[in-house]
């Protein structure tokens, strides 16, 4: 995909430099990322050339290539941030972008023209920037001078301080070392003369204090040349960059999207997705939930994302081993001290939705038979587990079905829709799991207690008068047209009969939809007033909108034909307004404006759950399995 050449850089003046969310996103399958603005550039504090994942022994960071052009006792520097942009001399220009299939950017200088493209060297911490260099003239230089800096620490990890970094070097490369950090960030180039020593830059930019281990100038020769430049943790052995470049075209040829989805813009997101999806530096499986990032891999973003991320494009091995890592997890939290400090809120409905997500695994791949040895029997010692009251986090609050987590040892929380939700979902399926693996003799057991769940939830969060789910211990038990009622409604398994669900996701369109997301209670509406944040757009949930809607049947009406048409006619634009890291180039112009409330970090930061959600739009729904409706009783 590609911009107009004419038009890219009068756009991004115009916008007061591109805007934040105008950025590409790279991944090298091991948790490390490259995102920066179309124009090479960072424009937001966790933008990097490149940030290795956790664990490779090192938290510095790639922060900006640094490139520029000298001739005739002139240098000109490309920018390093939207004020250097926006005050780019009038003989450089911003002259185009694209992925073909690697981020590249290319400037006009001059009468000379200089082009960067990144590529990560995938399964390694390490990158390309590949520079070339068209209509150099006599004695003109390469100038290179890469910025480093400290990221953002992970939960738990102290940050090292700025002045805490030194620089090592060799005629070929430069090295960056933090005090005390087992690994460095290394940088291969080109020999070169030295022009200036290391040194920190006088401000801080917006990705913290900048460190430069050098200023290197190459001398190009007349017309065309590329100069090549790896950056990696150290220890990486590197391939020659043609190879990294090579390999990686080949393996984005590879991926394999839903045929059906091509016409509408799946298969970028197909790649959107892939990037989520690698090793860490165990080595084990895993689903990184934001990139750039040090975040260590959530379960909950995992286990929704699964079924969209892996199984959808029939990548089962991978999501073999990713369950079986999240089952170690789950192990983990059961033993007796994993259960006493298992307070997160969050912790339930990511057990759950694991047992989800692991059947999904089983039906897709028709894979009971590692359903049965490796998943079953954490299932059932979960199951145990909250039947006992032994989790902090699944805990029966409201008589003996109905669950509510305890946070910071509050115990009289109302019951939880969502939770509740899906513990009846979770119900269901140990039900049709043990019909499918031999264990016939609990079926009728799992069954009983998921009909009971449901009653309870209807007699408790359901008003049948008002025709609306409800949240216990407020004062008049306000009906629940938010979006938790839509999170309900998504799951494989009804809580009321399929007209009463049908009536409620209609209001639910009414009061909550738009094109860019779902609104987390309706504007203006009882318990929102006064309260901005209650009226974000949450772009996740049109994923959640389009699985209740499939399930449920088609709504008619002109959301649903809005949605038909986003997806079907407006793939791409759609997505790159919706998401601007979804695809692999981001548009500065959406195709619907920007919503007031529309929360700015979920729009503009790269993550799992968003995508993986958002795919929904674009999937047809019958290309992932689902069980089968129940017969309502």
């Amino acid at each position: 995909m590609s911009r107009n050449p004419s038009d890219i850089h009068r756009e991004f003046l115009e916008a007061g430099g591109p805007p934040p969310a105008s950025t590409f996103l790279l991944s090298d399958g091991r948790g490390g990322a490259a995102q920066l603005t179309l124009g090479g550039y960072p424009a937001r504090e966790w933008h990097a050339a490149y940030l290795p994942g956790a664990g490779f022994g090192t938290t510095l960071r790639w922060a900006s290539p640094g490139l520029g052009l000298e001739w005739a006792g002139r240098k000109i520097w490309l920018p390093e941030d939207p004020a250097e942009f926006s005050a780019l001399p009038p003989d450089v220009l911003l002259e185009s972008f694209d992925e073909d299939p690697f981020p590249r950017w290319r400037y006009r200088v001059g009468e000379s023209r200089l082009e960067a493209m990144l590529a990560c060297r995938h399964g390694e911490p390490a990158v390309v920037l590949r520079v070339h260099v068209f209509g150099a003239r006599p004695g003109m230089r390469l100038l290179f001078r890469p910025a480093f800096s400290v990221a953002p620490p992970a939960p738990g990890e102290v940050a090292l301080q700025p002045l805490a970094l030194f620089a090592g070097e060799t005629p070929h490369s430069r090295s960056v070392h933090g005090h005390g950090e087992d690994a460095h960030l290394e940088v291969l180039h080109p020999e070169a003369e030295t022009v200036r020593g290391p040194g920190w830059d006088h401000a801080p930019r917006v990705s913290g204090h900048w460190f430069r281990p050098a200023t290197l100038a190459l001398a190009l020769p007349f017309g065309e040349s590329v100069r090549d430049f790896r950056v990696s943790v150290s220890g990486v052995k590197f391939l020659e960059a043609g190879e990294v470049v090579e390999a990686g075209v080949r393996r984005l040829g590879e991926l394999r999207g839903p045929s059906a989805a091509e016409a509408s813009g799946g298969e970028l997101l197909t790649r959107s997705l892939d990037r989520f999806v690698g090793r860490d530096a165990g080595g084990e499986c895993r689903l990184f939930p934001w990139l750039p990032g040090r975040e260590a891999p959530g379960l909950r973003d995992s286990m929704r994302a699964l079924p969209h991320a892996l199984l959808g494009f029939e990548r089962f091995h991978e999501s073999r081993e990713i369950l079986a890592g999240a089952a170690h997890q789950v192990h983990a939290v059961l033993l007796p001290e994993g259960s006493a400090v298992a307070t997160d809120e969050a912790l339930g409905p990511a057990l759950l939705h694991w047992i989800l997500a692991g059947y999904r695994h089983a039906q897709i791949a028709d894979d009971f038979d590692y359903l049965r040895a490796e998943q079953w029997p954490v299932w059932m010692e979960l199951i145990e587990t909250i039947e006992s009251g032994a989790l902090a986090a699944l805990r029966f609050r409201r008589g003996p079905l109905l669950l509510a987590p305890e946070v910071q040892g509050r115990a009289d929380l109302p019951a939880h829709l969502e939770l509740n939700a899906l513990w009846h979902s979770a119900l269901r399926v140990m039900a049709e799991s043990a019909a499918r693996i031999g264990k016939s003799e609990l079926r009728a057991d799992f069954e009983s207690k998921s009909r009971s769940v449901r009653h309870a939830i209807r007699e408790a969060l359901y008003d049948p008068w008002r025709e609306s789910f409800v949240e216990p211990g407020a004062p008049d038990a306000r009906p629940q047209v938010n979006a938790t009622a839509l999170k309900a409604l998504e799951l494989p398994f009804r809580l009321l009969d399929l007209e009463r669900e049908r009536r409620l996701l209609l209001r639910v369109r009414e009061r909550l939809w738009h094109p860019r997301g779902i609104r987390l209670v309706e504007p203006g509406g009882e318990g929102s007033a006064g309260d901005e944040a209650h009226e974000a757009l949450v772009p996740a949930l049109l994923g959640a909108w389009a699985r209740a809607e499939w399930r449920l049947g088609p709504l008619g009406g002109p959301t649903s034909q809005a949605m038909v048409r986003s997806r079907d006619a407006a793939g791409p634009r759609l997505l790159e307004g919706l998401l601007g890291h979804a695809c692999p180039v981001l548009d500065a112009r959406p195709p619907f404006g920007p919503h007031p409330q529309a929360n700015p970090e979920e729009l503009e930061r790269a993550h799992l759950e968003t995508d993986a959600e958002t795919l929904a739009l674009f999937l047809p729904q019958a290309h992932l399995q689902r069980p089968a409706r129940e017969t309502q009783v």
